[in-house]
């Protein structure tokens, strides 16, 4: 079975392609996985209805989020939001070197099954994610 980003990223890509007229929001923060910068892993952030926006973290788990090819940002107002480590082995667009597969170590929660929702204002947002590996453990109430 296809992990979400495998089939996400290309049509992603191919959608920031097509330029638009609209006023973006600036998206960028840290990820973290177990108090870690999470590097290498793709964050999207997905409007109800519009283009989603894509970044990829670097090697301290900081990402800033791209809308297009020639444009930075995110659509302002409600997202879902995906994150994960997951890419299929495929061929070096720069030098045409193949690349190797990456596992997805991000659980599910945070991608194919996201429970992750972001509000995104007008003008510049600071987004960070705090992942864990372990499922959070509901508190028992008396």
């Amino acid at each position: 079975m296809k992990n979400f980003f495998s089939i996400a990223l290309p049509l992603t890509l191919l959608s920031f392609a097509v330029g638009c007229g609209e006023s973006l929001s600036v998206v960028s923060g840290t990820v973290t996985l177990d108090d870690k910068p999470l590097e290498g892993a793709f964050v999207e952030f997905s409007p109800i209805s519009g283009r989603p926006s894509l970044g990829r973290t670097d090697e301290d788990g900081h990402y800033q989020l791209e809308y297009s090819t020639r444009k930075s940002g995110v659509e302002a107002g409600d997202h879902t939001v995906r994150i994960g480590t997951y890419q299929e082995a495929s061929i070096d667009m720069e030098t045409g070197e193949p690349t190797a597969a990456v596992e997805e170590i991000v659980p599910e929660r945070y991608n194919r099954e996201t429970t992750l929702t972001e509000h995104v204002k007008p003008g510049k947002n600071e987004i960070d994610f705090e992942l864990e590996l372990a499922e959070p453990q509901e508190e028992n109430l008396p």
